[in-house]
């Protein structure tokens, strides 16, 4: 088989080229609920395996999955998500997401407590 880089999706609705996605990286700011999920790079794979880039971006639609065994390319990418992740943009984005977690968190226990009171 021929280690190669497979394009799953890139864009909205689109497979367009790695460079799509170098150049939003560098323009938008990544949305922050995907560091929950493996933080944009499946780390635990090798060259072996290969490695999933994945994620969207929190101020733009632009979704991407794309799987990949050149380890160069990885690096190039992870330098980006990783100048991304440093901008008051994307601490600001996370901090947005934290406040939206906290605050369905807390609607949800109004809601399930009101459903357990007696209706008059």
């Amino acid at each position: 088989m021929k280690k190669t880089t497979v394009i799953i999706s890139n864009g909205s609705g689109l497979a367009g080229p790695i460079g799509t996605l170098i150049a939003r990286l560098k323009s938008n700011t990544l949305d922050p609920v995907f560091e929950e999920y493996g933080d944009f790079i499946d780390e635990h794979a090798n060259p072996e395996t290969g490695w999933t880039l994945f994620g969207n971006f929190y101020d733009y639609s632009h979704v991407f999955n794309i799987r990949t065994w050149d380890a160069a390319l990885v690096a190039k990418i992870r330098k980006l998500v990783d100048a991304n992740k440093a901008t008051a943009a994307y601490a600001k984005a996370r901090k947005e997401r934290a406040e939206n977690r906290a605050f369905w968190a807390t609607h949800e226990k109004r809601q399930r407590k009101a459903q357990r009171q007696p209706r008059r």
